[in-house]
């Protein structure tokens, strides 16, 4: 079942879009509202925080961001030829990943905020031999304090700019500063204008509360449980497949390998210290995660081992849209 994603067919665009939809036919048929949380940002809150008319709206822009995303996942691997030849396992992967949890289903700031930062992914990994990484960067920096004016706790993305620099070689200390002053820009314009408007008040709702948030889980967790245990069995057994092709791996897919690790740890740990104990703040992980998926899908030997796998995923996800139709 795997075999339409496996090439570079341009077909499969079309067949990614509507199997996005598919995967998620559960939110259409409830009309999921938009997610409310105490991580969203002041951008979100005055941009999705009223009632949608239709009440499916946001159930579709959820799904078409969650498109959208996995379309720029699978032109950053591509291009980076992370899995060898060109094919759609990636953005295969995402939509699944996407569509585990009734929870991650939702409108939320998290995924708006994954809509702005898969594509600091792209701008990162072309920091390898660059000579003039300042416009990468900048971009990569804005979107990530474009993002945390959506959702709050993307703030700690900053650290895998941070990452980057280190991993792909030492840089000037006028690289550091071109990012930092990347991420202000969305600050400067939004506290600007407060300051004129005369309400400087919420400029103190602008970054994240720290502390320890564990994930609550709404009714039973014996679903939960499962589809995080399908994930990380499916992220050990990628990493295992990576592994055995690092020997022939050029030296800039390895080093965007580790950022892509480093980002994948960014998005397990921020969600635990600034973000509140829902679950729709842990969509934060599904891109980096969906890579590492793919390399599982892409190297499994035999041949017959990601079907099976892509088969289990499917069930959990049939599963999860008959509870949210039922509910």
């Amino acid at each position: 079942m795997t075999g339409p994603f496996r090439n570079n067919n341009p077909f499969a665009v079309l067949f990614l879009l509507f199997y996005g939809l598919l995967l998620r036919f559960g939110t259409f048929a409830a009309s999921t509202p938009a997610v409310r949380s105490e991580a969203d940002g002041w951008l979100y809150e005055r941009m999705f925080g009223w009632t949608f008319t239709p009440s499916v709206a946001p159930s579709l822009i959820a799904a078409l961001l969650t498109v959208v995303q996995a379309l720029s996942i699978n032109f950053i691997v591509n291009r980076e030829k992370l899995l060898g030849r060109p094919n759609h396992l990636p953005g295969m992967a995402h939509l699944i990943l996407s569509s585990l949890f009734p929870e991650w289903w939702g409108l939320s700031s998290a995924m708006v905020a994954n809509t702005l930062l898969v594509p600091v992914l792209g701008s990162l990994s072309g920091l390898f031999n660059n000579q003039r990484p300042g416009k990468d960067l900048f971009n990569a920096g804005l979107l990530i304090g474009l993002a945390c004016l959506f959702h709050k706790p993307a703030l700690g993305f900053i650290l895998l700019v941070f990452a980057a620099l280190f991993t792909m070689g030492a840089r000037k200390t006028s690289d550091w500063l071109v990012a930092l002053f990347g991420l202000a820009i969305p600050f400067y314009f939004l506290l600007s204008g407060l300051y004129l408007f005369d309400r400087w008040e919420e400029a103190a709702s602008l970054l994240p509360k720290s502390g320890i948030h564990l994930p609550l889980v709404k009714g039973s967790a014996f679903p939960f449980h499962v589809g995080s245990g399908y994930m990380v069995l499916l992220l050990l057994y990628g990493i295992w497949r990576i592994q055995t092709q690092v020997q022939r791996m050029l030296i800039r897919n390895r080093k965007v390998w580790n950022v892509l690790a480093f980002h994948l740890i960014l998005a397990i740990a921020i969600p635990f210290l600034t973000a509140p104990g829902d679950i729709a703040s842990r969509l934060l992980l599904a891109p980096p995660l969906a890579v590492f998926h793919a390399s599982g899908y892409q190297h499994s030997k035999p041949r017959w081992l990601p079907e099976a796998l892509h088969v289990a995923a499917l069930a959990l996800v049939a599963l999860a849209n008959l509870r949210a139709i039922q509910a």
